[in-house]
């Protein structure tokens, strides 16, 4: 699978890039950047000054991402896959951040 990302520390970035891009999708779905088919090419965010990396994951391995981290990607060909998440307590401040941007774009929780 090709992954592409942006950490968390960058987010404000990739938001105001995003809405920037596509202001009139933001304007019908506020909360756009929580669907699992948005993506914007990375090169476009690169462009906007936005780091982004990439990572080519085989199989086999894992791929951790970061509270508030942006990530997406494709596969190469045929997969199959699992996603789990995952949160140890001292991901619990990030996790109260989420449920408040949540809450924001009114969408529903995430955590029980």
């Amino acid at each position: 699978k090709q992954w592409y990302g942006v950490s968390g520390d960058r987010a404000e970035e990739l938001e105001r890039a995003m809405r920037d891009y596509a202001p009139e999708l933001f304007e019908q779905q506020p909360d756009l950047l929580s669907h699992l088919v948005t993506m914007i090419s990375p090169a476009t965010l690169v462009e906007q000054g936005v780091p982004t990396c990439r990572l080519s994951q085989r199989a086999g391995e894992f791929v951790v991402t970061m509270p508030r981290a942006y990530h997406g990607g494709f596969n190469h060909g045929f997969n199959v896959a699992e996603s789990c998440n995952v949160a140890l307590p001292p991901w619990l401040p990030w996790g109260a951040q989420a449920d408040d941007r949540y809450r924001a774009a009114a969408r529903p929780q995430v955590f029980s």
